[in-house]
């Protein structure tokens, strides 16, 4: 493992300097043609009144030439077949020819590693983003709200925000921990209502020998209650709610829109809260050494909470890691397939303490309300559970967001 690793880490390292080395043979060649010595071409308006490029690609070029990171250039770079317009440009005013070579080398340079990277200028934007955080972030938010557009037009739906909120507290077994979980969706609206829409489900991760009746949830009016029953919260729901269905499925429950071929449906906010008891070890053992709080995005939304709140008698001083995959298994005591499949987003969890002033989130605006609502029904106070948050902007459907805890040894089993 350590010997691939740093070879994996040498690769990137070479990689990195490939990149740097080419964006400021560019940055020179070019910045040396437009210099007063040669051209004298001082800005982009310069550029494009006095040789007749086209403005946005004088930009472009400029921005290039300026950047201070030498990889970042290469991202605000036009394609070299529009480069080569600007040299053909260069060489119709009489402009220095050794100057013109050399920005062709570097051009030439410039697209041999496009080449590398698949012919496609849009490799070379990933590529380049993984050295260059704010530049990673752009690439990455243009990638996923491409996903967003993509999806909402597929599938026919898209929300305001989705929304997950985790509760553990201390069980009625002193050796489990209890979980309350408020899902749902905030502007949610269908573009395809003939369709039925699966708005999420819930899993029930319980030992193999439980009986699946005790689990199932059902689909009712009413206030958060602590019999286990699933609640729809009305409260925090479009008035009238749209048609829905639970459906069950083995050990999870299915939550559905029925199709409405013949209406027009407008944006609707769909909340639900269930309460599982003995959701979660609350020590470590071998089978069972995290816990973990995964959400999977059924639907495209242009904003994910997913708020874990874990009561200050619960896991002091863990570390909780926010682990991000294509597939996984919260049950699984290992899960694998995080380790080895995971999606490499910069996503943060942030710990925001135990201030409710701090839980709002600008996504969903009742969301503070909402919080309001559950502590009154729970019997909890505000200062009891500390938070950590996962905001996401255009979470990807079908991807795992896990909050994992790793789970503290039982007193007296050390």
């Amino acid at each position: 493992m350590s010997a691939g690793g740093s070879t994996q880490g040498a690769s990137a390292q070479a990689g990195g300097a490939l990149l740097e080395q080419i964006g400021a043979q560019t940055q020179s060649a070019w910045g040396a043609l437009f210099a007063p010595d040669c051209a004298d071409i001082a800005r982009p308006t310069d550029l494009a009144n006095l040789w007749g490029v086209e403005s946005t690609l004088a930009i472009r070029l400029f921005q290039a030439i300026r950047e201070p990171d030498a990889v970042v250039s290469l991202q605000r770079l036009p394609s070299p077949s529009a480069l080569r317009t600007v040299i053909s440009t260069a060489r119709r005013h009489h402009a220095s020819e050794t100057r013109v070579s050399d920005a062709e080398t570097a051009t030439d340079a410039y697209e041999a590693l496009i080449t590398r990277l698949g012919g496609n200028k849009a490799n070379l934007d990933t590529h380049a983003a993984r050295f260059g955080q704010d530049a990673r972030e752009k690439i990455e938010r243009t990638a996923k709200q491409s996903i967003f557009k993509g999806m909402a037009h597929l599938l026919g739906v898209e929300a305001r925000a989705s929304v997950l909120l985790c509760f553990a507290f201390p069980g009625r077994d002193p050796d489990l921990v209890d979980e309350l979980v408020v899902h749902g969706y905030h502007g949610l609206r269908r573009h395809r209502p003939e369709l039925p829409l699966v708005l999420g489900s819930r899993e029930m991760l319980d030992a193999e020998d439980a009986d699946v009746h005790d689990y199932l949830e059902q689909l009712r009016g009413g206030a958060v209650s602590e019999d286990g029953q699933i609640t729809m919260l009305r409260e925090f729901s479009s008035s009238p709610p749209p048609p829905i269905e639970a459906i069950p499925e083995g050990r999870r429950i299915l939550y559905v829109l029925r199709a409405l071929p013949d209406e027009l449906p407008g944006e609707d906010d769909l909340f639900f809260a269930s309460l599982h008891r003995g959701a979660d070890p609350r020590f470590a053992s071998p089978e069972h050494p995290r816990a973990r709080y995964a959400f999977i995005p059924h639907n495209p939304s242009r904003h994910m909470i997913c708020d874990v709140y874990v009561h200050r008698e619960l896991w002091q001083g863990s570390n909780p890691e926010l682990v991000i995959a294509r597939t996984g298994n919260p049950g699984a005591p290992d899960l694998l397939a995080h380790q080895f499949d995971r999606a490499d987003f910069i996503e943060t969890l942030r710990p925001l303490g135990e201030l409710p002033t701090r839980w709002s989130s600008p996504a969903y605006l009742r969301q503070r309300e909402l919080l309001i609502h559950i502590h009154k029904e729970m019997g909890w106070t505000p200062g009891d559970f500390r938070l950590y948050r996962c905001s996401i902007r255009y979470p990807v459907p079908g991807v795992w967001y896990t909050v994992q805890f790793p789970l503290p040894t039982k007193p007296g089993d050390e």
